[in-house]
This record gives C-alpha cells, sequence and structure tokens, in this order.
C-alpha cells in the first residue's frame, strides 16, 4: 500500500475484499506538497466525507508524513490513497529544505514587518513562479522586496534549483527615484518576449524604480527584472522628497 511516501505492507489474511465503491474519501483531487509532518503520539486518521469525523486509520509516534494541504487546526493528508484529516495540536511541521531560491505553489501574500504593531500586505508572489531567496527566516522567506525586505510564508512553497528562471537580474541596479502605485499592479517579465505577470505591487506602495522603458518602469522584484506601466503609479520622485 502507498503509505507517505514509502510504500507500507499489510498481511492479506487478515483483510477481506471490498471495492471502490465502499470508499467514500478517495483521492481525486489532491497531491502531497513538498512539507511533513512528525508524528508527537500515535494519531488517528480522520474521514470527513459524512461531516462528521470517522477514524479510519492511525499514524504511530515518531513517524514523518507528508502533507497534502492545510486545513485550519487540521492538515490534509493521503493515506492509503484516501482523503483524511490529522489534527495539528499532534504533530510538529517539518519545513522541506530550501536553499537560494523556491517556487510559489499558490498566489501568496509579500509582507513587510518593520511596523510595530503587525504585518503589513504589500505584495503578492504569482502561482507558479519561482523567486530568489535573501534568506531563510523561520516560516518565511526573505525576499528583496524594493528597497526592503520583504517576507512570503513557506507553507504553500516548495523548493526550485531556480534553472527556470530567464529574467534574472545580472546588471541593473535601483536608482535614487521611486514611484508610488496608484492602485493594485502587475510586475511582468518580458524575458520570452512577451509579458507574463509574476508578481503584484499593493496600492500606495513606494518602489525604486532600475530604469526607464518607454510606457514602463523596469523594476527588480525579488533579484528579478520586471516591468510596471507608468499608467498605473504615480510620476516619480526622488528617495526622501
Amino acid at each position: 500500500i502507498q503509505f507517505g511516501d514509502i510504500y507500507g505492507y499489510v498481511r492479506k489474511s487478515d483483510t477481506g475484499y471490498a471495492t471502490e465503491r465502499e470508499i467514500p474519501n478517495l483521492n481525486k483531487n489532491y497531491k502531497n506538497i513538498a512539507h511533513k509532518l512528525e508524528t508527537n503520539e500515535q494519531v488517528e486518521v480522520y474521514d470527513n466525507t459524512s461531516g462528521s469525523l470517522i477514524s479510519f486509520g492511525k499514524i504511530d509516534e515518531g513517524q514523518i508524513f507528508p502533507i497534502a494541504t492545510d486545513y485550519g487546526n487540521w492538515w490534509r493528508v493521503l493515506y492509503l490513497d484516501r482523503v483524511g484529516y490529522v489534527r495539528k495540536s499532534n504533530v510538529t511541521l517539518r519545513y522541506a529544505d530550501f536553499e537560494e531560491y523556491f517556487k510559489a505553489e499558490e498566489d501568496l501574500p509579500v509582507y513587510d514587518n518593520r511596523g510595530s504593531d503587525s504585518l503589513k500586505k504589500v505584495g503578492e508572489v504569482e502561482k507558479g513562479k519561482i523567486y530568489n531567496r535573501v534568506s531563510d527566516y523561520g516560516n518565511w522567506h526573505r525576499i528583496q522586496f524594493g528597497d526592503y525586505f520583504g517576507y512570503v510564508e513557506k507553507f504553500a512553497t516548495s523548493p526550485d534549483n531556480g534553472k527556470s528562471v530567464k529574467n534574472r537580474n545580472e546588471g541593473y541596479s535601483n536608482q535614487d527615484r521611486r514611484f508610488e502605485t496608484l492602485e493594485d499592479v502587475t510586475v511582468y517579465d518580458n524575458s520570452s518576449g512577451g509579458l507574463q505577470a509574476f508578481g503584484k505591487i499593493e496600492k500606495g506602495e513606494k518602489f525604486p524604480i532600475a530604469t526607464d522603458y518607454g510606457n514602463w518602469w523596469r523594476v527588480l522584484y525579488s533579484d528579478q527584472v520586471g516591468y510596471v506601466h507608468k499608467d498605473s503609479v504615480k510620476a516619480e520622485f526622488k528617495n526622501g522628497d
């Protein structure tokens, strides 16, 4: 049987015949992500298809088991290719090992943590795109966001080698000019010859400019070369003005 990301074995003599129609929570949509859980004790795996929690399996203490998705106070897991739920309070989250790059598995906020009260959303990374990390920061990736650091939560990301990144910055630097966004703006990659969205900057944010580019501003977004349309931002000004 498939037991997490390894094969498990069940003695045939203690089993009977069953059909697929008897399995209400058969997996048809989910797959395991890069991160795993470690069980702090023997934990129950529950089926929730009936609207009530019904135990249909166990994972012993000290086991490492892959995660499919977050689900509030639970982790959704694939247990013998059935969709199950494990209480977060009974396990420890183990992040995958990241190096220089990560892939966003969904659209994710970029936060500024410089305020004293709370995290402020300043942008987004795009599902399926690859980003450069400045460093690890516990549960977060630290990235270069304009002229300060932004933070992206690790959970909905996976490690990547960065080889598919075509718009890596190899020669530009930020000037002593910035723009202010008039709306939530999209940052585009043009390395393929066609514009592809790979990031967002929230309305009201001030962001440094690398160069002028006709109707666009060329910017450095997580150390990748991007383009923001001038119509979406206020006229540039010098830092400190």
